[in-house]
């Protein structure tokens, strides 16, 4: 009978799960498992929504609309000649007793081109809410295609184009990209630097590949504010005990909320009535700390 893991002293449970995850790692496709060229560039862009890395097309989206839109323009007009050249006005008041069969076509025509247009438009709508990519994530990307060399130059060229735009999910909630930027290069020295990996995913042979958990990378950029803000808080604070003028501590009140209402707008991905919430609290704190240690 198998001893229960629960039961298992702390060592050998550890060394128990380092070994099923190592068996895990080793039995996970690897990206250099897929067949070269194209089948394995899809298998990076699918290791990350980092890596959903595609041209928008913009330019061509609006070429696509104007040409739909001057296709109605001159459905219109014509709609509109064939009213005026009308014989019997008659025709005109009564869709039932309209006997012009040219405008019973033109009216279904403009029907299947309003159907074609609302739909670009549409499309194109959704096209400009998209994300313009990071230029970190882009450069990861290159940096594989001139790396491995696994597709032709003329075919990767999209990669440097001015219109790429990020498919994968945005969180709204996530600290500053560039502070998260910082935390990942961070974990990349350490892991170098120890010569052991950090919290990087099994999915490639290839050293130079790092896949950090998005909650570890979350996580410690949240600590790395935590601890920021903390010092912000409390640095205006004690240097206030020391000082003796009210001109003196106003001073260092109103520097003090400005470089937190700035610290803040940097390093987190607030809104601006947010930032003003946390300014305001942020100041009535200091207000109400100079205030009672006179």
């Amino acid at each position: 009978m198998a001893t229960p893991q629960h039961n298992l002293p702390h060592s050998v449970a550890s060394s128990s799960r380092r070994s099923r995850r190592s068996l895990n790692d080793s039995q996970r496709t690897k990206i250099e498992d897929h067949l070269p060229g194209y089948p394995r560039f899809a298998a990076l862009l699918s290791l990350h929504p980092s890596f959903q890395v595609f041209r928008n097309f913009p330019n061509l989206r609006a070429r696509l609309l104007l040409s739909k839109q001057d296709e109605l323009v001159r459905s219109e007009e014509r709609l509109s000649r064939l009213d005026s050249d009308s014989t019997f006005a008659f025709f005109r008041g009564s869709l039932r007793e309209d006997r012009n069969g040219e405008r019973t076509q033109l009216m279904a025509q403009i029907e299947r081109s309003l159907a074609e247009y609302d739909l670009t438009l549409d499309r194109v709508e959704k096209s400009l809410q998209r994300h313009a990519v990071r230029e970190r994530d882009a450069e990861n990307v290159q940096n594989w295609i001139q790396t491995t060399g696994q597709i032709p130059r003329s075919e990767a060229a999209y990669l440097w184009q001015e219109d790429l735009v990020a498919v994968g999910p945005i969180d709204k909630d996530s600290t500053n990209p560039t502070l998260q930027d910082l935390v990942e290069d961070s974990l990349i020295w350490i892991s170098k630097w120890a010569k052991r990996t950090l919290h990087h995913q099994g999915v490639s042979r290839d050293s130079r590949i790092h896949i950090f958990s998005a909650t570890v990378l979350g996580n410690v950029s949240r600590f790395m504010i935590t601890l920021l803000l903390l010092f912000m808080l409390y640095i205006p604070v004690v240097i206030s005990v020391f000082i003796v003028n009210t001109t003196a501590r106003i001073c260092v009140a109103m520097i003090a909320c400005l470089i937190f209402v700035l610290a803040l707008s940097v390093v987190a991905n607030a809104k601006t009535s947010e930032l003003f919430v946390a300014g305001a609290t942020y100041s009535a704190m200091l207000v109400a700390f100079l205030t009672g240690s006179k």
